[in-house]
């Protein structure tokens, strides 16, 4: 999530902090060599979920990306330590997140 999740946000607890993390998926020409159908972009993270989704429904309206997810994640940058995401909206046409081997 390199320099933008370096920034303070909001949502902080001490040194833990909540992030809401759009994660863009787009599909791959067909004929590709690459396994999987599905392209996964960068990762975007937010400190509130409400400009996440507005980031996602941008990409979306502009064509970039056929959907998104969008998951919560808190995290303590200080010590390293990151909690399991949470996929809070789904947005468009994504791959089967229960398998995601055979579809991404």
């Amino acid at each position: 999530m390199g320099q933008v999740v370096r920034q303070k946000l909001s949502g902080r607890e001490g040194g833990r902090q909540t992030l809401y993390v759009v994660v863009p998926y787009a599909r791959r020409a067909a004929g590709t060599d690459i396994r999987g159908k599905w392209q996964i972009g960068r990762h975007m993270p937010f400190p509130e979920l409400g400009r996440a989704q507005s980031y996602a429904r941008n990409c979306l309206g502009r064509g970039e990306v056929v959907g998104a997810i969008v998951a919560r994640q808190s995290v303590d940058m200080d010590a390293g330590d990151y909690a399991d995401p949470e996929i809070i909206s789904r947005f468009g046409e994504l791959p089967d997140l229960a398998d995601p081997i055979a579809s991404v």
